[in-house]
């Protein structure tokens, strides 16, 4: 028998909502209670509903408080470690995203590039067919070429 899939999307009825909330964080805590055992570590947790100003803790209130507290007075250089915003923590990997995209797109740009080049050689495409960008793309990939021809040229005078 297969399990049901969890459904994600926002229930708009308040009853359903809070029920749900219930049920999810009993299990919630059942599994933070476990954590806390095997790993012999301190385990708190604070859910707050603003619409309703209801705070929900584990083990309780005064409990998650004081482990909160215990948190923040650990040594300043692991709390960055740690605790980090949520935020903070999309925004990296959307910098990573961005990143590899980035380097992506010079691959691309650059096999695009030999590939011109090639059909240049092989006379299957015209230089007064090329555009612009494709032009620039071709002078960059000449110098870049021309550059590992010259290396190589001081590599074989060394050696003779």
């Amino acid at each position: 028998m297969t399990k049901k899939g969890v459904r994600t999307t926002r229930n708009l009825d308040s009853k359903i909502r809070k029920a749900t909330l219930e049920k999810r964080f009993q299990s919630l805590c059942k599994k933070a209670k476990e954590l806390s055992i095997l790993c012999d570590t301190e385990v708190g947790i604070i859910a707050f509903n603003h619409a309703e100003n209801d705070i929900f803790a584990w083990p309780s209130v005064i409990q998650a408080i004081d482990r909160v507290k215990n948190y923040l007075a650990c040594v300043e250089t692991k709390k960055p470690v740690k605790f980090q915003k949520h935020e903070t923590y999309l925004q990296s990997i959307l910098d990573a995203q961005e990143k590899y995209i980035d380097q992506m797109e010079q691959k691309v740009e650059k096999m695009e590039m030999e590939n011109l080049f090639r059909e240049l050689v092989n006379a299957r495409k015209r230089f007064d067919e090329l555009e612009d960008r494709e032009i620039k793309g071709l002078l960059k990939l000449f110098t870049v070429k021309r550059t590992k021809l010259e290396e190589k040229k001081q590599q074989l005078k060394q050696n003779i």
